[in-house]
């Protein structure tokens, strides 16, 4: 008869530390090309690990036309109740840089999305297109 190997819980990290340890991830002096998709995977980790991985991950967003649509979605009013969190998305965003975009869509679905960040905006780059 084989013994089973006890059972061990994770050990458990104070906020503070997870945040100093995100706080790396998105530095701009370390940022690489991936800083995005390593901040989308601590997300992941825990309930712990995704509520202080967010305002990292959302405050400064890099939007292509790719994503434009699902992430102007993603701050929608509704997503404080559909992503499980105090405060709506939009309230993290700090530098919205949408200049690289070729704007064809709709310019109320930009609106929409400059009203959903304007609390902590702090620097946004309008889209190609011009709002006229």
């Amino acid at each position: 008869m084989m013994a089973k190997a006890p059972q061990t819980k994770g050990a458990f990290l104070p906020t503070e530390i997870v945040i100093s340890i995100l706080s790396f991830a998105s530095d701009e002096d370390t940022v690489n090309e991936n800083w995005q998709s390593t901040l989308f995977s601590c997300c992941l980790v825990c309930q712990q690990w995704y509520s202080a991985a967010i305002p990292f991950l959302y405050s400064k967003p890099v939007i292509s036309a790719r994503n434009y649509d699902s992430f102007a979605g993603t701050l929608d009013v509704r997503g404080k109740a559909r992503h499980n969190i105090q405060e709506p998305l939009g309230n993290f965003v700090k530098h919205l840089d949408l200049g690289g975009l070729a704007h064809s869509g709709s310019k109320s679905v930009t609106a929409r999305l400059l009203r959903a960040c304007k609390e902590e905006l702090e620097v946004f780059v309008a889209p190609a297109s011009t709002f006229s």
